[in-house]
């Protein structure tokens, strides 16, 4: 049990730094996004919304998975290294010249020519997030989730306030779009100040062959995963046009981002835990175990109070403007739920060698939700809108759960009762919070102001929450940040 110990304790530091990061970056993020809505078009945010879904695929292709494999190889030579910086920049600069000429074609699909600067800036985010891989991925081998949590921090408040700043200023579409690119060089020049990496001026592709092939096939999964991820945004675009896309974005990041958040934490902890578990593959499965218990419980709070608080929330904003936001958001937190439970499993599926299955799950995904997105759109869109893509990511959600528990079971051992012990304390406390809801709903009055309504709400299922922490689980904070002796 000494090697559950320890990978428990690596991810459990990851939890505390990562997380801690994670909380004050969302909660600037929040700022940011709070403030920008009051700033910009339906219009303006649906254009920017598909010219950054498209950054965010091409940056899905980021050294074509060679992050993975650095931090997944056992041995690393300071050759590979420098080796790994040139290829990963050299696949930078294709992909944006690739994206430059393509601009018009995905323009068109829209109907949008104005996408065409938009689509093409948005790419050469991928240059500075390129150059900055190698020495995150350093830090992430090396466990140095501090520095990790302070370039995340720096690139997220330099990002916001170049966004909120130049949508101030009337940027429209703009501002979110140069905001990313602030993101971009601010993150690279935060990683190559916390993890000093000078590059040798030689390259030689035998040296980085090996790194390449097993972050090819890692990458596959991964760009498998953005196009699905962002699928949502195009096919409702063709559908419902540009204004609906504005719209379901705000209900989309509203629901997904605080879910979306501590999942990248908990994975970015847990694969160099999980890496070092690759020959035991029964601690492999305890620790996932315990990984998929810590997220859950972290998740039924905030799944909840945006499930049922959505509506008070979007109310404050710019007078009501987004309040068409809000049902969807409801379904969208519900599914954010499922799918941080699934992506789970492709971590293990990396830490032994077997990025074939992840890929695997990305497809399988991808056939799924794409077809969900447009079957929902096509039978329900006319008279229900983005609430019929909400439906179809819940019900894509418990899908692939199912799918991934049957997959991970090819590769460590892991019986369905293991996996219900360890989601059940969350699911008790859903439950347990759907309860305390139900008797808000019956003693608010109608008549109170929406930041009162979101405040008590807050506060009424964050304690209860605490409560049943401390007496139902019998668990402290202590339980999260100490490290096995």
């Amino acid at each position: 049990m000494a090697a559950d110990d320890e990978a428990t304790g690596q991810i459990k530091r990851g939890f505390v730094w990562l997380g801690s990061a994670s909380l004050v970056t969302r909660v600037l993020d929040a700022v940011f996004t709070l403030g920008v809505l009051w700033l910009v078009s339906k219009e303006e945010l649906g254009l920017a919304t598909l010219a950054w879904s498209i950054g965010v695929f091409i940056e899905a292709f980021n050294g074509l998975g060679i992050s993975t494999a650095l931090i997944q190889t056992k041995t690393l030579e300071d050759g590979q290294l420098s080796d790994s910086f040139w290829y990963t920049m050299v696949i930078a600069l294709l992909l944006i010249t690739a994206v430059w000429f393509g601009a018009p074609f995905l323009a068109d699909l829209w109907g949008a020519s104005s996408l065409v600067p938009l689509i093409r800036a948005s790419a050469f985010k991928l240059l500075f997030v390129g150059a900055a891989l190698v020495p995150l991925s350093l830090l992430n081998r090396e466990l140095r989730f501090e520095r990790i949590a302070v370039a995340n921090t720096a690139a997220t408040f330099t990002s916001g306030g170049t966004t909120m700043l130049l949508a101030w200023m009337g940027a429209g579409s703009w501002a979110f779009i140069l905001g990313q690119l602030m993101y971009g060089v601010t993150i690279m020049i935060a990683a190559f100040s916390l993890q000093p990496f000078l590059p040798q001026l030689r390259f030689s592709m035998s040296r980085v062959q090996p790194l390449a092939v097993f972050g090819a096939r890692a990458a596959a999964a991964t760009v498998v995963y953005h196009l699905y991820r962002n699928a949502d945004y195009f096919i409702m675009g063709r559908f419902l046009g540009v204004a609906a896309v504005g719209v379901y974005r705000v209900g989309f990041e509203l629901a997904m981002t605080p879910t979306v958040t501590l999942l990248n934490v908990v994975n970015r902890s847990a694969l160099p835990a999980y890496a070092r578990l690759q020959t035991d593959r029964a601690a492999l499965s305890r620790a996932m175990l315990w990984t998929s218990r810590s997220l859950s419980l972290m998740l039924a709070p905030i799944t909840v109070l945006l499930a049922f608080g959505a509506g008070d929330l979007l109310a404050l904003i710019n007078n009501g403007e987004w309040a068409d936001a809000a049902k969807v958001t409801s379904w969208l937190a519900w599914a954010a739920f499922l799918r941080s439970l699934t992506h789970i499993f492709p971590q293990v599926f990396y830490a032994v060698g077997r990025p074939s299955l992840a890929l695997f799950e990305s497809l399988a995904s991808a056939a799924v939700l794409c077809l969900s997105f447009a079957l929902a759109l096509t039978l329900y869109g006319a008279d229900y809108g983005i609430l019929s893509v909400g439906w179809a990511w819940f019900v894509g959600g418990a899908l692939l759960l199912v799918l991934l528990f049957k997959l991970t079971q090819r590769v460590v051992p892991l019986s369905l009762s293991a996996l219900w012990q360890s989601l059940k304390p969350a699911g008790f406390g859903v439950v347990w919070l759907i309860v305390i809801q139900a008797a808000l709903t019956l003693v608010l009055p109608s008549e109170l102001p929406p930041v009162w309504a979101l405040a008590v709400r807050a506060a009424m299922l964050g304690g209860g929450y605490m409560l049943y922490l401390h007496f139902g689980l019998h668990m402290r904070w202590a339980d999260l940040k100490s490290r096995p002796a």
